[in-house]
């Protein structure tokens, strides 16, 4: 029976002092007998925070696109009626005066 524990750490090394993130596995092997295993994961983790933000920023670009084209079409009508109101006073005021 294996017990295992997995989680993430991170650290300061101190070449340099980036930060590191480990993944560490710990498993059970017998009473009086673990296996620990640590990998640097931290490539994989700024790949995928990188996605992460890939995702986000071109949603966020998405999102404006489509607001841009709602308020253009918006604005686009708005002013067409104005246009028209316009065109409808200009003519009662020709026939009027």
């Amino acid at each position: 029976n294996r017990d295992e524990l997995v989680f993430e750490h991170d650290a300061i090394l101190q070449e340099g002092g980036n930060r590191t993130k480990f993944e560490v596995k710990v498993t059970r092997l017998e009473e009086n007998a673990i296996v620990v295993v640590v990998r640097d994961v931290s490539e994989r983790y700024r790949r995928f925070e990188a996605e992460k933000r890939f995702v986000f920023e071109t949603t966020a670009r998405q999102k404006d696109a489509e607001a841009n084209r709602f308020t253009r079409h918006e604005v686009k009508n708005g002013l067409l009626a104005a246009i028209e109101i316009c065109g409808n006073i200009r003519e009662q005021f020709s026939e009027d005066f």
